[in-house]
């Protein structure tokens, strides 16, 4: 995956993925919550795995010995992995959805190709990835998630389109 900064059109350098976990990424979203100085990249790939990116935006790193004397370099920016792991039944993450209206947590939605949708809190301070609601279809429905959304409603409802059967 590559991401640019359309102000200097140079490339933010991104993590590249453990040869275990190595996809192709199937669908990305960005997570900016108010009062947060870091902005977060998620994306889930054809292998299932969900990741969790955040960006820093400039920083002063040492970067390596020469003769005895230690180089710095400072960064325009890159992205760090906060997160990664393999969700549901491993199927390919098609679809991803997030609600930052709720303070310090993320909440996520995922819908997978094996006909699983899944809600998560993620909490970005703790690095932990909470599940809240799992619904896996049976093979009597022809309900593969192809997005989700949530309603900015009281009750944070979160409608569901399918691939084949255009349901909602």
């Amino acid at each position: 995956m590559k991401v640019w900064d359309l102000k200097t059109r140079k490339e933010i350098r991104v993590p590249q993925q453990p040869s275990h976990e190595r996809s192709q990424v199937s669908c990305v979203c960005w997570v900016t919550r108010r009062n947060e100085t870091m902005d977060m990249l998620c994306y889930g790939n054809g292998l299932g795995f969900l990741v969790f990116l955040q960006h820093r935006p400039s920083e002063v790193g040492l970067i390596s010995f020469i003769l005895g004397t230690t180089t710095k370099q400072k960064f325009k920016g890159r992205f760090e992995v906060i997160f990664s792991a393999r969700l549901a039944r491993g199927g390919e993450i098609i679809c991803i959805a997030a609600d930052t209206s709720n303070g310090s947590t993320v909440r996520l939605a995922t819908g997978t190709r094996d006909k699983c949708v899944q809600v998560w809190l993620f909490d970005s301070s703790s690095r932990k990835l909470s599940p809240v609601h799992s619904k896996a279809y049976g093979s009597e429905k022809e309900i593969v998630p192809k997005a989700v959304a949530f309603d900015d409603n009281d009750e944070q409802d979160l409608y569901i389109f399918g691939l084949y059967d255009g349901g909602l």
